[in-house]
């Protein structure tokens, strides 16, 4: 399936089951994940080898259909840090564009998810250890 398939699929999944609702699909395979965040995490990645943050964008929106201000304007939190985008840790917008891609369609579960990785962690703004914390939980709820 084409990414905006899955899209579709997964809107009518939610619309006709409220069950669906409270289930998180994962839509991108554990290996390519993991090759993904291994590049990511490896101490031989340079920040020119990651995507461009305009890519990283791209992606957000077309995965999950939120522009980013949107997405991440959690009410009563402060999430996403305080500076420039262009200033933002290219790992973090890396991170956060793999989320989208294995979570097509379900931003404000996944938004959710990562508010609540960011308060365990006690601080107020969001970082790549949030990011790929929720993306080892999902892979350990599914037992994949």
């Amino acid at each position: 399936m084409t990414n905006p398939q899955k899209r579709t699929h997964i809107a009518a999944l939610q619309k006709t089951d409220n069950r669906t609702n409270r289930h998180l699909r994962l839509t991108l395979p554990r290996s390519i994940v993991a090759s993904k965040v291994a590049i990511l995490n490896s101490s031989f990645t340079s920040i020119f080898q990651l995507p461009s943050a305009s890519f990283c964008h791209t992606k957000l929106l077309e995965n999950w259909q939120m522009k980013f201000d949107a997405m991440w304007a959690v009410p009563g939190h402060v999430i996403k840090p305080r500076y420039p985008e262009s200033m933002w840790d290219p790992k973090l917008l890396s991170a956060l564009a793999i989320l989208s891609e294995m979570t097509i369609g379900q931003g404000l579960v996944v938004r959710r998810m990562v508010v609540r990785a960011v308060k365990r962690r006690g601080v107020e703004e969001m970082g790549v250890e949030d990011v790929l914390g929720v993306i080892g939980g999902l892979f350990e709820c599914a037992g994949s």
